[in-house]
């Protein structure tokens, strides 16, 4: 099966040893980047996608496709059976925090960040913010300043992180409305092949979740 390709190269690390504290949680699932291309593509530059794709167990086959122009790149077999055990866990969301960032300490994933499901971007997220920070502690060089590099990072990845956190938010409500006219008026507004307050289903929340190169911009900033 053909893999996500790209000509995108990280920037040249420098030799000294970078001494930082990453703190993550909560990217369990990292078959989350079949269906979610930004993650693929930031995979597929780290070199493990094809390790992903063997081990993801998300469906029964799944689509790989190219979001500039939705050309399939193949399919790939997941979850030949699901076991009957099942475990309560709890969904977790929190208000966005004021920084991620404290001096040689950086936060990512649900560290930082943990969302409701609805959008389907948490571990995806988490991905994301392992490229931009890959990235960025390989701008510098040898003469790496770790608490200036780290803030570009947040810059990079914050503001598009919590706008995932609130958007997941806003469809739990919108997925979840007691039978009345503001259901109905939901079930009408999601009949639209544009805008709908399911945002998976809506075509400018999908260009916002699939259409950003954010290693690619953290390497300009």
């Amino acid at each position: 099966m053909e893999m996500y390709k790209d000509d995108f190269k990280f920037p040249p690390q420098g030799s000294n040893r970078l001494r930082i504290i990453v703190v993550g949680a909560g990217i369990a699932g990292l078959s989350a980047a079949l269906v979610a291309p930004n993650a693929a593509r930031i995979l597929g530059r780290f070199g493990v996608l094809r390790e992903v794709v063997e081990k993801a167990n998300v469906l029964d086959r799944n689509s790989l496709r190219r979001y500039a122009n939705d050309e399939e790149l193949g399919t790939a077999p997941l979850m030949p059976e699901i076991g009957l055990t099942c475990r309560l866990c709890a969904l977790n969301s929190h208000a966005a925090l004021p920084s991620w960032v404290e001096n040689r300490t950086v936060l990512m994933g649900d560290a930082c960040h943990s969302m409701l499901p609805y959008v389907a971007q948490g571990a995806a997220q988490a991905i994301e913010d392992a490229g931009v920070l890959a990235c960025v502690l390989s701008l510098g060089g040898d003469e790496v300043d770790i608490p200036t590099i780290l803030k570009v990072y947040e810059r990079v990845r914050k503001d598009r992180a919590e706008k995932f956190q609130n958007g997941a938010a806003e469809t739990r409500l919108a997925l979840h409305l007691p039978e009345g006219e503001k259901q109905r008026e939901r079930d009408e507004a999601m009949k639209s092949v544009d805008k709908s307050p399911d945002l998976l289903a809506d075509q400018e929340w999908q260009a916002f979740m699939c259409g950003e190169d954010e290693s690619s911009l953290a390497s300009i900033l």
